[in-house]
């Protein structure tokens, strides 16, 4: 069940239909799996209406027909089920509506990253808010994680600024460096 901004419930099946992901098969070898991946590729039905302001380009074109396919071998790398990243994601959407912010428009990006003894999907959420409050939202979302002690392993989730915010985060930074310097603390310059 996902919560809709008027507050009432409504069950995952009311995602649109969609032909790329690869049928209902993929739900059978592993539970959850066709609604996570339509909670990634529709987020605004998680997050709420997207803003205006468009989402950060991914580094790689999505490859719809394979995400369920690649998120399916790294969930079971780790022995972690598709609940535990969608909690992760409903967590992480109560924070961005308690923070009165808005997701992004279009696609989050979703990196497969396997090198030596890492292997695991990290998921960016372009936000349209100021640095400082996706940096506090980022936080908030680690700690409800260790708190509720979801398994975490092999899924991850961040929220990051969208489309245009160069100039922003250089701001954003610098203030940072200026705060770390006003407390005395060894930043390296």
């Amino acid at each position: 069940m996902m919560v809709m901004d008027n507050g009432t419930a409504e069950p995952f099946i009311k995602y649109p239909f969609d032909e790329g992901i690869s049928g209902e098969e993929w739900h059978d070898r592993m539970p959850g799996l066709l609604a996570l991946t339509r909670m990634l590729r529709y987020p605004e039905f998680v997050f709420g209406e997207a803003s205006e302001r468009e989402a950060r380009e991914p580094d790689e074109v999505i490859d719809w027909d394979q995400v369920p396919h690649e998120i399916r071998r790294y969930l079971e790398y780790w022995d972690t089920g598709c609940g535990a990243a969608m909690l992760l994601i409903e967590v992480a959407a109560n924070i961005v509506r308690r923070h009165g912010a808005r997701i992004c428009r279009g696609d989050p990006s979703i990196d497969f990253m396997w090198e030596d003894d890492t292997m695991t999907v990290i998921v960016d959420l372009s936000i349209d808010a100021p640095c400082e409050t996706i940096s506090e939202m980022n936080r908030e979302l680690c700690s409800m994680a260790l708190f509720l002690d979801i398994p975490h392993r092999g899924f991850s989730f961040y929220f990051t600024v969208g489309e245009g915010a160069e100039a922003e985060v250089e701001a954003s930074l610098e203030r940072e460096l200026e705060r770390h310097r006003a407390l005395g603390l060894d930043i390296g310059d």
